[in-house]
């Protein structure tokens, strides 16, 4: 027997998903908020005052712009961002009493933007500052100026789209899925990034079905958007439903024929459900007696795997990846197919499996010969042709390797 270290598997799917990143992201300067000569005691008496007073004028536009004013240099008096919010809030409250205010609204919107763009700006050049060895310092500050920032302008999508890269990074996960929850509440359906950054958590997290649910939607919204279609046929295969999977990646592969990776996923899709179907016949203890057309379909799915690879061998570059990928699956096909005819079937169909599973160990040996030429010093290669050699009864070569390379 043979095995086959686990680091290149065979069983591989389409690229998809979001990668939390920063990317397109710009930081304006800001000061860093130093220590006002004023106490807070001192704002907290100002804004009394003027709330007394606006009390008693409600009207008086100047009042309202005025308290927006000293909101926000008492906000920036505060070195620790995650103080700021109270005040914030505040500001964020005064915004929106003046909204029938015509030139008061025009006034503190302008405010508002300053504090956001401030705050939103730390946070990001934090993150842009952050190295591995001050992550932890740097976190507590960054989550707090986006928070800020979201406090400040609660519909500003960019900012919880920040926050959550922010979590995911720091293994906050479900944090993170909080966070873009809140985020797609707000979009409304105007911002599918962040739906599809939904379904990459939440299938990292674990909740496979939340995931294919949306991917599932997002698909159909958007069919010419092929990574959305390549979420959901990976979704549904880390879920296991490799039959839902399988009729997707047929109908993309007739879509797009040229498109060799998705006859390479279907192939490997069908070698998965093949090798289950044979892991089922031969692992039960009750099944000693497996029927004829059990066995035919499961050697149909092999059998429809194999055209799909071989018809790519002469399109596919001629590299390790693929070399490995094609060897192994013909060789752990062998090794299957064996594995089927020590069943308790008819030594007709039994006859037939061994030598189809000879057939397909005769396949692979094309493929590690190329790698052990490819990379000569690769002594795991080179110990798999060695066993090849000797399972299709090539003794002189595999003794060759032996007095060679000293197995």
């Amino acid at each position: 027997m043979i095995f086959v270290n686990t680091r290149m598997a065979i069983l591989t799917g389409i690229a998809f998903g979001i990668f939390f990143t920063l990317s397109c992201a710009t930081v304006e300067q800001s000061n860093t908020p130093a220590e006002s000569v004023s106490s807070s005691n001192s704002y907290d008496v100002q804004i009394a005052e003027l709330n007394q007073r606006i009390r008693s004028n409600p009207g008086n536009e100047e009042l309202r712009v005025k308290k927006a004013e000293i909101l926000y240099e008492y906000a920036h008096t505060m070195r620790n961002p995650a103080h700021r919010k109270p005040v914030y809030q505040n500001l964020r409250a005064t915004a929106d009493d003046v909204r029938s205010l015509q030139n008061a609204r025009v006034k503190v919107d302008d405010i508002l933007k300053r504090a956001w763009n401030s705050e939103q700006s730390s946070g990001i050049r934090l993150l842009q500052e952050d190295r591995s060895e001050t992550y932890d310092t740097h976190f507590d500050n960054i989550i707090a100026h986006l928070d800020n920032a979201i406090v400040i302008i609660p519909d500003s999508l960019v900012t919880y789209s920040l926050k959550s890269t922010t979590q995911y990074r720091r293994g906050h996960l479900n944090e993170a899925i909080n966070t873009l929850i809140a985020a797609n509440s707000i979009a409304r359906e105007t911002r599918p990034e962040i739906k599809e950054k939904l379904a990459y958590l939440y299938l990292e997290s674990g909740n496979h079905s939340e995931s294919i649910s949306i991917y599932t939607d997002l698909s159909n919204q958007f069919p010419d958007r092929d990574y959305y279609i390549h979420g959901l046929v990976n979704a549904l295969i880390v879920n296991n439903e490799h039959d839902t999977a399988v009729t997707i990646l047929r109908n993309l592969s007739e879509q797009y024929p040229a498109r060799t990776n998705y006859r390479m996923s279907l192939a490997t899709e069908l070698f998965y459900i093949f090798s289950a179907k044979v892991n089922q016949l031969t692992g039960n203890p009750d099944n000693t007696v497996s029927s004829e057309n059990d066995i035919n379909e499961t050697i149909r799915i092999l059998e429809e795997s194999r055209e799909i690879f071989s018809s790519l061998d002469s399109v596919i570059p001629s590299n390790e990846e693929n070399n490995f990928r094609l060897g192994t699956f013909y060789m752990r096909a062998s090794h299957l197919l064996h594995h089927l005819s020590e069943l308790d079937i008819e030594d007709e169909l039994a006859e037939g499996l061994r030598s189809k599973s000879n057939e397909y160990m005769q396949s692979s040996l094309p493929y590690w010969e190329r790698l052990t030429e490819m990379t000569s010093e690769n002594m795991e290669y080179m110990n798999i042709l060695r066993g090849v050699y000797l399972e299709l009864g090539m003794n002189e070569e595999a003794d060759s390797i032996e007095r060679a390379f000293n197995f």
